[in-house]
């Protein structure tokens, strides 16, 4: 008689040989280098007027743009010349961003048709949006992204799963390289986490008139040399 396994009895996965990646890193970099050439392209003629934006806001008025070093200075005047400020610009957005907050923005998930799928799968979600909103501080997160749309005229929301000891960790068995007996790991919890980038935290190409066209996006971070040395 033929040796089949029992009800509820677990199949043992056959052992997976190690593959080469089809990148190595030189590609990669290669490959990033290419797309943020693409993507800096011209991009100085927005970032010049997100600053002076910035820069009006806070009551800094009295600059100039400096061309070859794309970036704005201080006017040069004599020290008893007055310079007066206009504070209607903050003002203005401070206004803006209350009347934003007391916008309640709410969802109402829909099936797409009438499979019974779609529908539980609306159904739920639209039970959990309050509380993904109190999770993801979605009210902290659009306070902040409301500043960026008003002063630059951009913002984006980036969700994504956040892998952070903040977060708990979870211990695990892996097998140990050299011995090959099971050993305790520990790896990070993950979170859902929503955050507000402005327009200097993202970066592609300028060349598409859709935002669906576009091939890819690049997230800029500003970190320590430490942080890249320890991760």
């Amino acid at each position: 008689m033929a040796n089949t396994p029992m009800f509820l009895e677990r199949p043992v996965a056959p052992p997976v040989e190690p593959t080469q990646p089809l990148y190595n890193d030189a590609d990669l970099l290669k490959v990033f280098k290419a797309c943020k050439k693409e993507s800096f392209d011209h991009r100085w003629v927005w970032e010049r007027e997100w600053m002076r934006n910035i820069h009006h806001v806070n009551n800094r008025q009295w600059v100039e743009y400096i061309r070859h070093t794309n970036e704005w200075r201080d006017v040069k005047l004599a020290k008893w010349f007055p310079k007066p400020t206009n504070t209607k610009i903050a003002e203005g957005v401070q206004a803006l961003r209350a009347m934003f907050a007391s916008v309640n923005i709410g969802v109402n998930v829909r099936p797409v048709g009438s499979n019974p799928e779609n529908v539980a799968v609306a159904a739920v979600a639209d039970e959990m949006a309050p509380l993904l909103h109190e999770t993801h501080v979605m009210d902290e997160v659009l306070n902040e992204a409301d500043y960026w749309f008003i002063v630059t005229g951009n913002v984006f929301l980036h969700t994504y799963l956040e892998r952070d000891v903040k977060h708990g960790v979870t211990t695990i068995q892996v097998p140990d390289p050299v011995t090959g007996e099971m050993v305790d790991k520990q790896i990070p919890n993950g979170k859902g986490v929503t955050c507000a980038l402005s327009p200097f935290e993202v970066v592609f190409p300028n060349t598409y008139a859709r935002f669906a066209d576009v091939p890819y996006v690049i997230r800029l971070r500003w970190r320590s040399k430490s942080y890249f040395e320890a991760n």
